[in-house]
């Protein structure tokens, strides 16, 4: 008997979802479901055989708080072409980032509803989806006072105002026909910092009748809140999952945990989201949201993994940063694993997901490295497999022809003018004395008033400038780096804004060049067109990420006697928004000159 439609990945070390991690062991796949997993070897003639020994295997990844990008849409032909032409896209790469499963939690009704039945049918490559629709909240709340405030097509699609009780229930029964999944509704009064806005909010009457409609019908009732008594008014309404939970405060000491616990509600701590989102104070939430969370989960509350996302406008990796924001909060790589797998899948009713047991589908994600050592490994995907296909499997980047670099001064200078190191302008120093004897090459970054030493690198490589050590010293930040890549990944550690950091990178076969500007050089002067690269961010909402690069050659010429290349820097997930323009020497590949794109002042220019 043949075994052609049989997978059979062996000698594995499994993460089951639930219980103890099985170590060597033969899973076999068939017929969209896992039907066996096995201490003993398994010898299926004509089945595809995965070697997984060194390998993990873990059931598919769920992120239970995405929304769409919507954002930009103000007409539904607009909505139409974007699902088409750039959600699509961004449904494929939650796949390839091992996502197998989604809960939206606000977007406009017609375009969800109809997304999600091409997915969940197989007709449109992405996460299983699971879907909300439209929010429900007051007059003046959130989001339509916030995301949705200068649009109006949006503020109408996806968000339902509600006036009173009667409201309330008739627009739940009209979700409820269109066929939602769950009933997302806002209750948040005060100062919306992000928009400074003063939110309007719902009447606690309301939200009980949402939440008693919806459970009337079948559906569970998610309630988004900032602050802890509104926590406690919705644990006594039966609320099933708090979206976000408390982040405007620090828990009381008192009983809100324990009650939390009692009642089963989830909490879904969204902590992606509060690295981004900043407080009255101008401070990220995610100091307090982490510390509510750990203090939550402590106390047994249950916990399911979501990130609020916007996909197609936020990384496709957004749930691998929830998982390490999770850990750091103090909970342990399994329990966060669970809250993204089978705890997700329980509670979103995904029957036979987010576990690896016989019978179960088979939704799995198959990492060259182990996640329960080191949560970052949940990127180190070798492939996806859903409802038993292989639909990602990693492929190693071909690599780029890098000519040698040779460095023809001991040291060149630039005037800084993008403010990124000073407030107005600083004086870049580029030392390449040291690099012919042992690879050295120091940036250097001095105020031009004062004289103040601002930031100093230091990036260590072979000819090719694919960097192999990086450190990084920032005195007025109190940060002190150092980076060094090994086979497989990029391992950090020091002290950034003067708390202590220690992350590891999946590379996935990429090539880092942590020099932006720099190291292109030895790319300029060869054959290829264009390079991808990963480099890590001191500063803003890219601070401490290993974040995907392209670098494209745009043309040569001629200015004065010297040859010239130019490029342009994007990062392929932000390219609309961030770019750079960049002047090579032709030669010798050193930069001229690096320009961000729409900011004609913001330069680095060579001096001569």
């Amino acid at each position: 008997m043949s075994h052609a439609e049989t997978t059979i990945i062996s000698r594995v070390r499994v993460f089951t979802g639930e219980g103890p991690v099985r170590d060597d062991v033969d899973v076999v796949v068939s017929n969209g479901r896992i039907e066996r997993v096995s201490v003993e070897r398994v010898d299926l003639p004509g089945a595809r055989v995965i070697h997984g020994a060194g390998k993990t295997l873990i059931p598919g990844l769920i992120d239970a708080h995405v929304h769409l990008d919507y954002l930009t849409a103000r007409s539904r032909p607009h909505a139409a072409v974007w699902t088409r032409f750039m959600l699509r896209s961004a449904l494929r790469k939650l796949l390839e980032n091992g996502i197998t499963g989604i809960r939206c939690m606000g977007d406009p009704l017609g375009q969800i509803t109809k997304l999600k039945r091409k997915v969940n049918a197989g007709k449109i490559a992405g996460p299983r989806m699971s879907a909300a629709g439209p929010v429900l909240t007051a007059h003046g709340g959130h989001p339509s006072s916030t995301v949705c405030g200068d649009n109006p097509w949006l503020r109408r699609n996806m968000v339902v105002h509600l006036d009173n009780e009667d409201d309330a229930r008739a627009a739940v029964r009209r979700l409820h026909g269109a066929g939602v999944d769950v009933i997302k509704f806002v209750y948040q009064g005060g100062r919306y910092a992000e928009s400074d806005v003063v939110l309007g909010k719902l009447p606690l009457d309301v939200v009980k009748a949402i939440i008693t409609e919806a459970h009337r019908l079948g559906l569970p009732a998610s309630g988004h809140t900032h602050y802890e008594d509104d926590v406690n008014d919705l644990l006594d309404a039966g609320v099933d999952s708090l979206e976000h939970g408390v982040i405007e405060h620090d828990l009381a000491e008192g009983d809100t945990v324990s009650r939390w616990k009692a009642a089963g509600t989830k909490l879904v701590p969204t902590l992606t989201i509060a690295a981004f989102v900043k407080d009255e104070n101008g401070k990220p939430y995610l100091d307090r949201a982490s510390r509510n969370l750990a203090r939550a989960a402590e106390a047994g509350v249950p916990i399911v993994a979501g990130t609020d996302s916007m996909v197609g406008a936020m990384p496709a990796n957004s749930l691998h940063d929830e998982l390490r924001h999770m850990v750091a909060a103090g909970l342990s790589p399994a329990d966060a694993l669970s809250a993204a797998t089978a705890d997700a899948a329980n509670f979103l009713g995904l029957e036979g997901r987010g576990m690896i047991a016989e019978g179960a589908v088979a939704d799995l994600v198959l990492l060259n490295s182990d996640p329960l050592e080191e949560i970052e490994n949940v990127g180190d995907i070798d492939r996806v497999f859903q409802d038993g296909r292989i639909v990602y499997h990693t492929q190693v980047p071909k690599r780029p022809v890098l000519r040698e670099y040779v460095a023809r001064e001991p040291t060149l200078s630039f005037v800084d003018r993008t403010k990124a190191t000073a407030s107005s302008e600083a004086f870049l120093r580029y030392d390449t004395s040291q690099f012919a004897e042992d690879g050295v090459r120091v940036l250097s970054y001095v105020d031009s008033e004062t004289g103040t030493l601002l930031r100093r690198e230091s990036v260590t490589s072979g000819p090719d400038l694919v960097t192999l050590q990086w450190t990084c010293e920032i005195p007025a930040d109190d940060t002190e780096l150092h980076a060094e890549r090994t086979e497989r990944h990029v391992k950090l550690e020091g002290r950034f804004q003067g708390t202590p950091v220690s992350r590891t990178y999946p590379l996935r076969g990429r090539i880092w060049m942590q020099s932006l500007m720099f190291d292109p050089a030895t790319f300029v002067v060869g054959p290829d067109e264009k390079l991808s690269i990963v480099s890590m961010g001191t500063s803003g909402r890219g601070a401490l990420e290993l974040t995907d690069f392209e670098v494209a050659k745009t043309g040569s010429t001629s200015q004065g006697r010297r040859e010239v290349v130019t490029a342009e820097l994007v990062m392929p997930q932000w390219k609309r928004f961030w770019g750079a323009l960049l002047t090579y020497d032709a030669d010798s590949g050193d930069l001229l000159r690096y320009q961000i794109r729409g900011k004609k002042a913001s330069t680095v220019e060579r001096v001569v």
